[in-house]
């Protein structure tokens, strides 16, 4: 039976999504917070990051905006330097092969840097991509997504963000692009779906399974 695409492009997030960086973003965030002279990042303030993301805990906590960009710098080049350390989440590989050999153009935006990005993914993987958005600021994913969707020349309404920050689906909803949320990233499943996300992936093969169906019952 014929395959056939239930979008025509899918713009992935990286961080949580494609790739396992909790753990190591965790680590590198201690640093900082010394390198930095904060106060330690409490157990509390995890727990925030995983259910109200991070604007969200950036405003809470008041930590100041003018230094976003300075910790982001920071935090790129620590990523950089335990990039050894990071790796695709099982069958990510696969399903992003099997998404490309059906004819779904695939796009990539991301805040992590692309040097980094393109270590992580390889080569081949990293073909896979026709759009890709590196080191996008916090404040500018809309930007983003509404530029690879303009270079991809797709309706809005035949493209899928997907992702795991409630920012990521603040962002798509504003571009006006149906959000796909995945349940192994950064937030917690639940208070993505709070969001009414119109597709949900419980697990990495559920990606290829939801968006290449039957012709039959398409």
């Amino acid at each position: 039976m014929e395959i056939l695409p239930k979008y025509n492009l899918a713009i992935f997030d990286f961080d949580g999504t494609i790739a396992d960086t909790f753990s190591i973003t965790m680590q590198i965030a201690k640093k900082l917070t010394q390198d930095f002279n904060y106060e330690p990042i409490t157990s509390q303030q995890w727990q925030d990051l995983r259910e109200i993301g991070i604007l969200q805990v950036i405003k809470k906590y008041k930590f100041p905006l003018w230094r976003i960009p300075e910790v982001g710098r920071e935090l790129h080049k620590e990523m950089h330097r335990n990039i050894h350390k990071i790796s695709l989440f099982d069958g990510m590989a696969a399903v992003l092969k099997e998404l490309f050999e059906h004819s779904i153009q695939l796009g990539l935006v991301s805040s992590n840097g692309g040097d980094n990005i393109q270590k992580v993914l390889g080569d081949e993987i990293a073909s896979y991509f026709s759009f890709v958005e590196c080191g996008v600021s916090m404040f500018s994913k809309q930007a983003k997504f509404e530029k690879v969707l303009k270079a991809s020349q797709v309706n809005a309404n035949q493209a899928i963000c997907i992702g795991d920050e409630i920012r990521d689906i603040q962002a798509a909803r504003k571009a006006k692009i149906p959000f796909g949320a995945v349940s192994w990233g950064y937030t917690n499943i639940e208070k993505l779906l709070a969001h009414f996300p119109q597709e949900v992936f419980h697990n990495v093969t559920d990606i290829s399974k939801k968006l290449l169906i039957p012709s039959a019952i398409k």
